[in-house]
């Protein structure tokens, strides 16, 4: 515990040392002026696990964020060890920063923990067998391929976690600055280059197995042509991207209960997901589903998922949206085109672009990600929006084709 600040007569004056207080870094008691400004609820005794804790219970983040921030803190904590946040340093930002641009990709810790070894080490193991390589390569004159390492994005999203948590716990004197705060990562840029899919793409995309019929399940399979089709996270996920312009963590960690089914003026059924907004995670807001997925049976899966008691709308494979996601882009490398700057954010930019044709921007934002409320005792706004996408061009769509698969799916 801190010591109470010295009557005025006792505080250091500019002719005297300032006094030691424990586990305060230096650069922050800069002088005796600053002393007393650093207040009682600035502790030691706060560990960087415990502050983890406490951004995920003031915060409330979404699950996403919580399994990539969580990861976050166990490197750090397996590389310094579990230091209390007031003794992290931004220099130890920049070591952290140093070892995870220069640690190969796809390591897992759970991993390499139950191997008995630590990060550093089997980090360190990696990089003398990628030595020895080179050095035979380079014996037999053969050129390998560049080893694959985090990306700037990545390295840059790990930080951001751990700045969130120290901003967390800044606005609670845990600590008085936040350590992670401006640490720059060469060939970070937010202004990373995603293109939207071209028409070709599109119908490229929904003409390949995993909507037309494919082998299996698992894997490859689905690339492969054959009779089953499976109507899951990966299948309805694009469909929802060429209809809706959703992002891809929103659907992905929806209920079961966040499927609601409404009346139109006319009668006509209107099926809304409501989701945690991506970008405001203290408001919800609707993805409309649109009547050729009603066709494909979405409301059947539905009714399904509620029998089985499922809690989530879609079961993700292990690692949750994040994974999902790998599986999303992993496909479209494969069936339609091998390019980092076509990925599944791609539908939502090609959405944005062909629903400004025949829908007005002010609906098509709604439809994207402005559309608030419950749909019973809405009124017209959200009414007018679901007639609006009823007129969105999905000429890439065979339809016919896709109902014709699930069909003959159900009768295998």
């Amino acid at each position: 515990m801190l010591e109470e600040p010295a009557a005025p007569s006792e505080r250091p004056t500019a002719t005297t040392s300032a006094p030691v207080i424990a586990s305060v870094p230096s650069e922050v008691v800069a002088s005796a002026s600053d002393w007393h400004n650093v207040g009682r609820r600035y502790q030691s005794t706060h560990t960087l696990t415990a502050a983890l804790q406490r951004w995920k219970e003031s915060m409330a983040p979404g699950e996403s964020a919580v399994t990539e921030t969580t990861r976050s803190v166990e490197r750090f904590v397996d590389l310094f060890g579990d230091k209390h946040v007031a003794q992290i340093t931004p220099d130890d930002l920049f070591d952290y920063r140093d070892f995870l641009t220069t640690m190969p990709a796809g390591i897992s810790l759970p991993a390499v923990r139950a191997s008995g070894t630590t990060l550093r080490d089997h980090v360190e193991r990696l990089h003398a067998e990628e030595l020895k390589r080179e050095a035979e390569a380079e014996k037999k004159g053969v050129e390998l391929p560049t080893p694959r390492r985090l990306s700037p994005q990545s390295v840059k999203k790990d930080i951001g976690g751990l700045s969130a948590i120290f901003s967390a716990v800044l606005s609670e004197r845990w600590i008085v600055t936040n350590p992670a705060d401006k640490i720059p990562v060469d060939g970070y840029s937010k202004k990373r280059k995603v293109f939207p899919l071209k028409p070709s793409m599109m119908k490229e995309l929904f003409e390949s197995p995993l909507f037309t019929g494919c082998e299996g399940r698992a894997g490859l399979k689905r690339t492969r042509v054959g009779p089953y089709v499976f109507q899951d996270a990966l299948y309805w996920s694009f469909l929802f991207g060429a209809t809706s312009g959703h992002r891809l963590s929103e659907v992905a960690e929806a209920l079961v209960t966040d499927v609601e089914e409404g009346l139109g003026p006319d009668g006509e059924t209107i099926v809304g997901i409501f989701v945690l907004d991506a970008k405001n995670e203290d408001s919800r807001r609707v993805i409309l589903v649109h009547p050729k997925l009603l066709e494909l049976g979405f409301l059947d899966y539905v009714r399904a998922r509620e029998k089985n008691n499922a809690t989530h709308l879609f079961d993700l494979p292990k690692g949750g949206s994040k994974k999902l996601s790998e599986h999303v882009n992993g496909y479209l490398d494969k069936m339609v085109v091998d390019d980092r700057r076509y990925v599944f954010h791609s539908l939502r930019h090609e959405f944005a672009d062909r629903s400004e044709v025949n829908i007005s921007v002010e609906v098509s934002k709604k439809i994207m990600g402005h559309a608030r409320g419950r749909l019973y005792g809405l009124g017209a706004p959200l009414h007018h929006a679901a007639k609006e996408l009823e007129k969105l061009d999905l000429e890439f769509i065979d339809w016919d084709r896709l109902m014709a698969a699930v069909e003959r799916a159900k009768a295998k």
